[in-house]
């Protein structure tokens, strides 16, 4: 069972400010295991916000209050070039807290790190727009973007792997909900099995995280031989059938609500949909939102194991 806490909510748990905890390696770092120890998920997830890449490369994010940072300026597409993960952004940030997770507490969970799938690094740092309008007048321009969005996220798989974490590659904006299956044949999945390809080659297992509706590109999804699905909305019996692990199960707006018969009906719903228990994770199919109530995941946590 998994509690799926980034930053965020991890954060917000402990009373601390989301922009300090986004932007320091220990306080991250120490959210995030005092989350995961209270809440005793059987993993653990190094997650910040989806604007760390797309900031190191140079586009301008914005800070509200109690919220994670937002893009607020975009990059031009030539401006993406390969950064140092040990010096960019944020993004030292994360390999930081990466160690410090995995030095706590690696030795009895697995450490996932999470970094952007290229299609989405090119869309938040250059923006989804022009990159979807680049797809249809100027294919060319928009593989070049993509191109160099994923030699920026081989270098940062490189790093993550470095620090002993398993790499989890979220590709929301990649999802059946944004992209056909063609657009997602020719624009996100050629980044995405290049990914795994290379993290593979570094002796590591590769993750991928794709939200909203992937049943229009679950088959395509399932060719890039990662050695973990986290989905949102897929046949699982089809993506089982894959071999791979599976992680999700809980529709995560139930973590916001209060009912318990409503939790714990979605819980046994959800384990009675699980094809292969022996390869499956039960767990929110996205991170748990930041304004939930911890007792509402304790809950959660408490019902699928007595459940299971």
């Amino acid at each position: 069972m998994a509690s799926i806490v980034g930053g965020d909510h991890a954060a917000s748990r402990a009373g601390i400010d989301l922009r300090a905890a986004m932007s320091d390696a220990g306080v991250l770092a120490d959210v995030l295991i005092a989350a995961l120890d209270d809440y005793g998920s059987d993993l653990a997830l190094v997650f910040s916000d989806v604007t760390v890449e797309a900031e190191a490369l140079g586009a301008e994010v914005a800070w509200a209050s109690g919220t994670p940072p937002r893009v607020k300026r975009e990059i031009a597409p030539d401006r993406m070039v390969v950064p140092d993960p040990e010096k960019a952004g944020r993004m030292p940030v994360i390999l930081d807290a990466a160690r410090r997770v995995i030095l706590a507490r690696g030795d009895t969970v697995p450490v996932l790190v999470s970094l952007k799938g290229p299609f989405s690094l090119a869309a938040l740092a250059t923006g989804l727009e022009g990159l979807l309008t680049d797809a249809l007048a100027d294919p060319a321009r928009a593989h070049d973007t993509l191109s160099r969005a994923a030699d920026c996220q081989s270098s940062y798989a490189r790093a993550i792997v470095a620090t002993g974490g398993i790499p989890l590659i979220g590709d929301p904006f990649a999802s059946g909900s944004v992209l056909g299956p063609d657009h997602f044949d020719a624009l996100a999945r050629p980044g995405l099995s290049r990914l795994v390809e290379e993290i593979h080659d570094l002796r590591s297992p590769a993750a991928i995280h794709v939200c909203g509706d992937t049943s229009p590109i679950l088959a395509s999804l399932l060719t890039t031989g990662a050695d973990l699905y986290h989905l949102e909305w897929a046949d699982l019996e089809v993506a089982a059938a894959s071999g791979a692990i599976l992680m999700g199960g809980l529709p995560t707006e139930l973590l916001l609500g209060t009912g318990e018969e409503e939790l714990e009906a979605a819980v046994a719903e959800g384990l009675d949909a699980i094809p292969n228990r022996d390869r499956f994770i039960f767990a929110p199919v996205c991170d748990v939102p930041t304004n939930a109530c911890p007792e509402r995941v304790r809950a959660f946590m408490r019902t699928a194991r007595r459940l299971a």
